[in-house]
């Protein structure tokens, strides 16, 4: 009986994100991640419509709590993290992914895994001065993305 009324809290939440379409589930266990890695709770993700319906990648747009943004997101299959990498100005970067690099000027991490490439890129002033994610933490968002 104590089992049951431990599991039970938990049973509704579980059922509502079985119900939600794939990506909107997505984007709710992405929220979740990125919150906890970056340090930001109430993080919330939503899906940025194609601009092409043959787009190989998926872009995201990151707020917080009260709706404003602070971050995007980049996903898409590993092949295509060649062609970012075509992008002048990048730093190698390791601890993340089989490979990734930096952009420090526009706040920006690229990282590729066997299966996915995801770029994290920050909005310019979203962050009060010494609060802005460190890279740690901007480096553990990436890997949960890839």
């Amino acid at each position: 009986m104590r089992l049951k009324r431990l599991c039970l809290p938990l049973a509704l939440p579980m059922a509502l994100l079985l119900a939600l379409p794939p990506a909107q589930a997505d984007a709710v266990t992405a929220a979740a991640k990125l919150s906890q890695a970056l340090g930001v709770p109430g993080l919330q993700v939503k899906a940025v419509p194609k601009r092409r319906a043959a787009q190989v990648h998926q872009d995201y747009a990151v707020t917080d709590g009260s709706g404003k943004d602070i971050a995007s997101i980049i996903q898409a299959p590993a092949a295509s993290f060649s062609d970012w990498k075509q992008v002048p100005d990048f730093q190698a970067l390791t601890g993340v992914g089989q490979e990734a690099y930096a952009r420090p000027e526009i706040d920006q991490l690229c990282a590729r895994s066997a299966t996915g490439a995801a770029c994290l890129t920050l909005v310019p002033g979203a962050f009060p001065a010494g609060k802005k994610p460190s890279l740690e933490q901007r480096k553990a968002a990436l890997a949960a993305l890839i």
